[in-house]
């Protein structure tokens, strides 16, 4: 990763810092991968994530752009773990995807 992109990171990682002031418990890998339908209604499986965090959270997972810094979150979060994982096929493409979605805010 280069130092300029780590600059920023560092600078989006300090505006982001505020809107876990209250946190909540949350599923923290909300995806439709981790619902199951079942005549009883939806369930969500997969609580190895789980942790407190910002209410708004799962919902962005989800595709609700009600938070719009919720999806800066979501995609620093991402950029951040896919750039730790740079050497893993697809993991770079991810990380440069997400650090241009935060540039492009």
């Amino acid at each position: 990763m280069a130092a300029e992109d780590r600059r920023f990171l560092l600078a989006v990682h300090e505006e982001l810092r505020e809107i876990a002031a209250e946190p909540a418990p949350i599923h923290d890998d909300a995806g439709l991968h981790n619902l199951m339908l079942t005549a009883a209604g939806p369930l969500w499986t997969d609580f190895s994530a789980a942790c407190l965090g910002p209410k708004a959270w799962d919902c962005a997972a989800l595709g609700y752009q009600d938070d719009p810094l919720m999806a800066v979150a979501r995609s620093f979060c991402v950029s951040v773990w896919c750039w730790a994982k740079a050497d893993l096929p697809g993991k770079r493409e991810a990380a440069e995807y997400h650090l241009d979605l935060l540039r492009r805010r």
